[in-house]
């Protein structure tokens, strides 16, 4: 990863734009530039998109990108190639990244007139996210059925094996065809590499395809008032309440991204459970990092 990197934006298009992270993190690069250009344009063009390359290090959760965009009242939507993990639907062979997905979707105040967090949702296209797998491996849980194959192709619940092994798409050739997409829109179309390209670029070797992939980021910025005509993004936007309240009346179902905003509020004055064993090895890692230093 380069220490000081200088990101910059390239105006492809009148709606489009690129953001070279120059090596570095993707974070700062697109809070601090991709996002405010994507914004401006989506504001005057009514849509914009973003590609981001030369990126360093792990990309991480899409929804903290996404909800930036929702936040100016844009409709915000983000996908993200990664390294070769998962198979597609009736294989057994790495050709797809786990390729996450976000969408966010900005709220009018509600009836007290207090404003609303947007609605965010952010997802692999693996059956089971590939951090997932690595915390219940830590956890010492067994995997569902279904989501994993051990390195000779066969079934398996065993995470350290289905880490090793070759991940399914969620759903079927639905997921699948979703994780295709995924991969041809942050991969081919903006010129970064394809997961099996990462596979074979890195002899199979999954513990150094994140560090040597040519990451990419994908992202769209949808500003609702262009698209209803008198313009305004109020009618779009308090029509989606409707649906919404439907789903939160329903017993049993809720809305995406309710439980984290929920759980944020209470961090503030509750803190942050931390199992003991998680304490105790990140503790381990901050002596280890002093020693190195010496």
């Amino acid at each position: 990863v380069k220490c000081n990197p200088r990101p910059s934006v390239r105006q492809l298009k009148p709606s489009v734009s690129q953001l070279d992270a120059d090596g570095g993190f993707i974070h700062g690069a697109l809070l601090n530039h991709g996002i405010p250009a994507l914004v401006a344009t989506a504001k005057t063009q009514g849509l914009a998109g973003l590609s981001v390359v030369n990126i360093s290090g792990m990309i991480g959760s899409l929804w903290f990108f996404t909800e930036k965009v929702a936040q100016e009242g844009l409709i915000g939507i983000a996908c993200c190639n990664s390294p070769a993990f998962v198979a597609a639907h009736g294989g057994k062979r790495r050709v797809f990244g786990t390729n996450p997905f976000s969408f966010a979707w900005p709220r009018p105040a509600n009836n007290d007139g207090q404003p609303q967090p947007p609605l965010v949702f952010d997802q692999a296209s693996a059956a089971v996210a590939r951090g997932e797998m690595g915390v219940m491996k830590a956890e010492g849980k067994q995997l569902p059925e279904g989501v994993a194959l051990d390195k000779d192709g066969n079934p398996t619940t065993d995470p350290e094996a289905g880490l090793s092994g070759v991940q399914l798409p969620f759903g079927g050739h639905k997921g699948s065809c979703l994780a295709l997409m995924i991969e041809l829109l942050s991969g081919a179309l903006i010129g970064t590499d394809l997961a099996v390209e990462a596979d074979m670029n890195n002899d199979n070797n999954p513990t150094n395809q994140a560090g040597k992939m040519k990451r990419g980021m994908f992202l769209l910025a949808i500003d609702p008032s262009s698209w209803i005509q008198p313009q305004s993004d109020e009618e779009s936007l308090s029509h989606a309440e409707a649906l919404f309240q439907a789903i939160s009346e329903d017993p049993g179902a809720r809305l995406p991204s309710s439980n984290r905003f929920s759980t944020r509020l209470k961090t503030v004055t509750e803190g942050v459970a931390v199992p003991k064993e998680l304490h105790d090895a990140l503790q381990q890692l901050k002596e280890e990092a002093k020693q190195n230093e010496n």
